[in-house]
């Protein structure tokens, strides 16, 4: 376990690092008894992770994006249906970009497997 601290003369703790987040800095995050299956991961300020079997609605919520780039059928839609009907792609597609109104990104990080796991959407605020 380490300190972070803001700078070699300070004393102030601005932070505890363990074994386990610089771990998960390396080889991606890592789950035990003890983590919440958590739907949305804050990567930064302007940058998530998400579940694809979401309503797009609650994560637009969630991630302070402007709900009324939404109409009333688009908020009934999971995250990966919606970004289907905008792209009008049949399918998404892995390492896929795809930008919103010129001020949100989803890229397409990881694709479900098989009807028990989800694909993962990556979101940046421009």
């Amino acid at each position: 376990m380490g300190f972070v601290v803001e700078n070699n003369n300070s004393t102030k703790v601005k932070g505890i690092i363990t074994i386990e987040d610089i771990l998960e800095e390396i080889v991606g995050e890592i789950y035990d008894e003890h983590d919440n299956d958590e739907q949305i991961y804050e990567l930064s300020l302007e940058t998530s992770e998400v579940n694809s079997d979401l309503f797009v609605y609650d994560v637009f919520k969630q991630l302070d994006i402007e709900v009324s780039l939404l109409n009333q059928t688009e908020e009934e839609l999971t995250l990966e249906q919606y970004l289907l009907l905008k792209t009008g792609d049949k399918k998404l597609y892995k390492k896929t970009s795809y930008t919103l109104d010129n001020k949100y990104q989803f890229k397409v990080i990881s694709l479900a497997k098989d009807k028990k796991s989800h694909s993962i959407i990556e979101i940046n605020k421009l």
